[in-house]
């Protein structure tokens, strides 16, 4: 009976997998067009089988069996897959069921008898000699024809192979000429492998080098700045001065800060910037380890540094025991500079009233000599 009688009028076809999930009987329904089932065969039925049911999808091997009309359930294989069809054909109703049965594993070999001489697997444990022995298994080597002939190979001329010489046709090494050649020319180096062959391509290629070595150097020089950049960051950051600062403004606000015409407060720059100075030197450009303790004495050094910079800051005239031994005397505030010439000639008369105009004119002109000496 043709197959084509026996499906007149049949669409759909259920069928009913059967498979164990951890010990346990399920039943999975899939539904399925006759004419996909009849195209797709064996190997297209056991992967939509696979796809729908994902635990049977992580088997290696299926095994399938359908349910006959006698209730027993055949294997289902390539060869045997027409009858498969005709018995879903054959089915009385317009939407047949079919039990399809799936298990993990391999369908049964062809029984090879062994030979008497062999030895029957199981059997030489039971025998007690064989216990007290320890026998290596058997090794067997196997060549194969390549070793065999590799001597052969190796006596043969080179010549006998070719020596790769490339076409300028085909672009491939077969030995022949382009005029001998019977391959389309080679358009492309997605053909043949070599880019010298095709001068539009080389040409392109070594652009794109070029451009990729700038990229490549404009990378060097941009990461360059980026980790001089952050380390310079990383130093300011952790610099006395910038870990001072806050803590300075916010001992004495009054002082540091500067009022601004909208009612916005902004740091006085210059009196910050010299008071922290001052910090720096006294602390030896080392931050104290902790700065919120220590900000409470900052105001306190700032002024004891102010009082004993100013007592360093008058200098004394080197010359000045030079000149008190020739009569030259300094108030009690002198600084350091050149006195007021009617000073030196108050000095001049008022102890050496006494001498003559031209001495006391040479003697006040070595006074002015000494004293542009020594300043």
């Amino acid at each position: 009976m043709a197959l084509s009688k026996l499906v007149d009028g049949l669409d759909e076809v259920d069928i009913k997998v059967h498979y164990t999930y951890y010990n346990e009987n399920r039943v999975t329904p899939i539904s399925i067009e006759f004419n996909e089932l009849t195209s797709l065969g064996y190997i297209g039925l056991e992967a939509v089988i696979q796809s729908q049911i994902k635990y049977i999808g992580r088997m290696s091997v299926v095994r399938i069996a359908y349910k006959d009309k006698e209730g027993d359930y055949v294997d289902l294989t390539y060869n045997n897959y027409n009858i498969f069809l005709r018995t879903v054909g054959s089915a009385d109703d317009d939407t047949p069921v079919i039990n399809v049965r799936v298990t993990e594993g391999t369908s049964p070999g062809h029984y090879v008898q062994k030979s008497a001489s062999e030895p029957i697997p199981g059997r030489e444990s039971f025998i007690p000699a064989r216990k007290e022995l320890t026998f290596a298994p058997p090794e067997v080597q196997c060549k194969s024809s390549l070793d065999g002939n590799s001597g052969e190979i190796l006596q043969c001329s080179p010549r006998a192979f070719g020596n790769g010489k490339q076409c300028g046709n085909c672009h491939l090494r077969l030995d022949h000429t382009s005029r001998q050649c019977r391959i389309e020319k080679c358009l492309t180096s997605q053909q043949c492998g070599d880019v010298s062959k095709h001068p539009e391509e080389k040409s392109i290629l070594e652009s794109a080098s070029e451009h990729l070595k700038k990229l490549e150097k404009q990378l060097r020089e941009k990461t360059l700045d980026l980790e001089m950049k952050q380390k310079a960051a990383n130093s300011v950051k952790n610099s006395f001065t910038q870990r001072v600062r806050g803590y300075l403004i916010n001992s004495n606000k009054d002082k540091y800060l500067l009022r601004t015409s909208d009612g916005k407060f902004v740091p006085r720059s210059g009196i910050v910037n010299t008071d922290i100075a001052k910090l720096e030197k006294y602390f030896n450009g080392k931050i104290p380890t902790d700065i919120a303790q220590a900000a409470s004495t900052f105001q306190t050094i700032i002024s004891t540094f102010d009082t004993t910079a100013g007592l360093r800051n008058r200098h004394q005239n080197p010359a000045r025991h030079l000149l008190e031994q020739h009569a030259v005397r300094f108030p009690p505030t002198a600084a350091l500079g050149r006195p007021p010439e009617r000073q030196i000639d108050n000095r001049i008369d008022d102890h050496d009233d006494d001498l003559p105009p031209k001495k006391r004119q040479s003697l006040q002109t070595l006074m002015r000599s000494d004293q542009e000496m020594f300043m």
